[in-house]
């Protein structure tokens, strides 16, 4: 079998089929008929950053922390989320050339960070002491504080920030509640877009934005998410085969889009899709797995819960 980061779905070198979130049975591929199977799946991870099976799984633990996930990466490898303290509080941190830092806005009961570009500005939620929940962006972990409400709204919530232009100002994605409604939204230069797909749904989030403008997100009907990607203008749906519920939530510049799905009431397991083909992305010794990122190095980060349902923070890397 094909030990990669990503591995390969028999169906999907079939065809392409849709992403629906599932635990499906993935079939060993026989290594004595695989040989044009292996050039196309060398291409593919090429297209991924990904080329060899050596890859180095990476447990993120903030030091002293009850539970930790992570949820941005940048470019670099570097890595945002947030963390538990004993005292059942919670603090956003990053994670910048292996050294930690917490991050706590000025006067907040719980922050955390969802995103951060490579400029090091960072994007997260906090809530206040009335308890009402705002987004905001921050130039890194010590800098300014910048909230972001969507007008109207009453919470918003910031989850990623992308690189754009010369400055890497960057555009936040994220959603905001109204009458208990999640809708999603893009921020640009001070400006709020609403974006949800045409449907009926119970609510609409935003995980990610890349650098040429392609948004991916999910919208949910009662207990199941049903991704999508959003580009020039255009909403396509994201479903893992098979799957009754299926989260899109990180896109890189490669258009590699990664996310979760589940069925049945089962464990969440992670999924990329490169160029239509579909796949899944393991993690050692791991109850369940949430994929939130991927940069174009092919590196990927999320969170797990191990045997014990304790909750860590992952770096998956290719060699």
């Amino acid at each position: 079998m094909i030990d990669n980061l990503f591995k390969p779905i028999e169906n999907a070198w079939a065809r392409c089929v849709d992403m629906r979130l599932s635990y499906l049975i993935v079939r060993e591929i026989s290594m004595v008929t695989s040989q044009k199977i292996l050039a196309s799946l060398t291409v593919l991870l090429a297209i991924a950053g990904v080329m060899r099976a050596e890859n180095t799984y990476t447990l993120i633990d903030y030091p002293g922390a009850v539970q930790t996930t992570a949820l941005g990466l940048d470019v670099h490898g570097d890595v945002a989320g947030w963390y538990v303290d004993d005292s059942g509080v919670n603090h956003g941190f990053v994670l910048i050339d292996g050294v930690f830092s917490s991050v706590d806005v000025p006067g907040a009961k719980n922050t955390l960070v969802g995103g951060i570009n490579a400029s090091h500005q960072i994007v997260g939620i906090y809530s206040d002491q009335n308890f009402a929940t705002h987004g905001f962006v921050m130039d890194g972990p010590v800098g300014a504080v910048t909230t972001i409400d969507y007008p109207g709204a009453d919470d918003t919530y910031a989850y990623h920030v992308n690189d754009r232009g010369m400055n890497s100002k960057g555009q936040i994605v994220g959603w905001y509640i109204v009458g208990g409604k999640e809708h999603g939204f893009l921020y640009t230069d001070g400006d709020y877009t609403k974006l949800d797909p045409p449907g009926t749904f119970d609510g609409v989030t935003l995980g990610d934005i890349n650098n040429t403008g392609g948004i991916v997100g999910s919208a949910d009907t009662g207990l199941n998410h049903h991704g999508f990607h959003y580009g020039h203008g255009v909403f396509k749906p994201v479903k893992f085969p098979g799957a009754e519920s299926t989260a899109a939530v990180g896109l890189n510049d490669r258009g590699v889009v990664v996310g979760y799905f589940n069925s049945r009431g089962g464990a969440s397991r992670c999924f990329a899709l490169v160029k239509g083909h579909f796949y899944t992305i393991p993690f050692p010794r791991s109850y369940t797995t949430y994929c939130t990122k991927i940069n174009d190095s092919g590196q990927v980060v999320g969170w797990v819960l191990d045997l014990q349902k304790v909750t860590h923070g992952f770096l998956i890397s290719p060699p």
